[in-house]
């Protein structure tokens, strides 16, 4: 409704509506002939896309994108008090979930190094809420590299080692670590000692957290690790294959059918050969492009090093599981594709404000007005 209120300019109307026809062109095949979870998934690319244009128009301020970045860092904390709670066994897994606290849905899973299950917070999978976690290090980096904000980068780092504990996902782990460092180590080249005393002290809590004895285990001392590597080459290999057997695309109960025929697991654990497999080798192509040109896109505004950050965490974390699947990853790749679709000839319209547009049109102090 708020985009169809602000696109009464015909420009914007056209722009979006053809923005509206690509996203629909990707994602409609999979609504129209696949079962219904496959076109629900669908349908959340096309609808948070969609969405994601409001926001992104809205971020172009640099005040709203800083506030965008606090939320995430804020959603963050708000995560790991969950998890506590959940973890506390004060109230019931099913009150929790009858309040929507929890995945009504999601399986415990238990652990080696300790007796309390691994938490999945509000989404299915431990591994998957460890993910969803590290979104937030790319907002919390952008802050300190943009206006050297500590408090949120510490946050965001000890929010990060509270969601490891609870969720002992090593690949979030190792996601979160790539991206603060990141953050920490660009404004060391810029801004010298200061920021390399920060950068320091936050390695030496993420190495001493991982020589803890609970987490420590999980990082190094995992007797299935072989085990568990074959497990995800094998399962990689055979969803490569399967999306090449089906370059179309298939539904995602008949993909985790024939993942579990050939493996031990349902998913490839990769998340670009899940989309892939789902959606199709052509639109995978197409979404693999459209968020990486992201990276050359306003490269000499303060913006691109959040969402060089949020490419690379994204990136990253798809190559441990299949997180194309999951909601909070379809925003952020809607998020990535407006902004790729705002900043390029056919999306400049929907920017331009139409006073503007206006006087452009029509100007109001013209070569004869003025030798009048």
């Amino acid at each position: 409704m708020v985009l169809l209120a602000i696109s009464f300019e015909t420009s914007r109307v056209l722009s979006l509506g053809l923005f509206s026809v690509f996203v629909a062109v990707l994602f409609m095949p999979a609504i129209l002939f696949r079962d219904s979870n496959t076109a629900t998934l669908a349908a959340h690319y096309i609808l948070y896309s969609l969405a994601a244009v409001m926001i992104n128009y809205v971020i172009q301020e640099p005040r709203a994108l800083r506030l965008f970045c606090y939320g995430l860092v804020v959603g963050l904390i708000g995560s790991v008090g969950l998890m506590a709670l959940v973890a506390s066994g004060l109230f019931p897994t099913q009150t929790l979930a009858e309040m929507g606290l929890t995945a009504g849905y999601a399986a415990e899973f238990g652990g080696y190094v300790r007796d309390t299950p691994r938490s999945s917070g509000l989404w299915g999978h431990p591994n998957e809420a460890g993910h969803v976690a590290v979104l937030a290090s790319s907002a919390a980096a952008f802050l300190y590299i943009a206006d050297r904000r500590v408090i949120p980068l510490i946050a965001a780092g000890a929010a990060l080692l509270a969601v490891f504990y609870f969720t002992l996902c090593r690949a979030g782990f190792a996601a979160s670590a790539l991206i603060l460092m990141i953050g920490l180590l660009v404004p060391v080249y810029r801004r010298g000692f200061g920021s390399g005393l920060i950068a320091v002290a936050l390695i030496g809590a993420f190495i001493f957290v991982a020589n803890l004895d609970v987490l420590g285990t999980r990082l190094a001392d995992d007797a299935n690790a072989s085990d568990n590597a074959l497990e995800r080459v094998t399962s990689s290999a055979v969803g490569i294959w399967l999306a090449l057997e089906n370059p179309l695309g298939q539904s995602i109960a008949d993909f985790s059918h024939a993942m579990s025929e050939r493996t031990s697991v349902a998913t490839p654990h990769n998340g670009l050969i899940f989309a892939a497999a789902i959606f199709g080798i052509p639109v995978f192509l197409i979404l693999f492009s459209v968020i990486s040109a992201n990276l050359f896109v306003k490269r000499s505004s303060e913006e691109w090093s959040f969402f060089a950050l949020l490419v690379l965490q994204i990136v990253v974390s798809f190559f441990f599981e299949q997180l194309t699947g999951s909601i909070s990853y379809v925003m952020m790749i809607g998020l990535l594709i407006g902004r790729v679709f705002l900043n390029s000839r056919f999306g400049t319209p929907f920017l331009v404000d139409a006073e503007t547009s206006a006087q452009k049109t029509y100007p109001r102090d013209g070569p004869a007005q003025k030798q009048v």
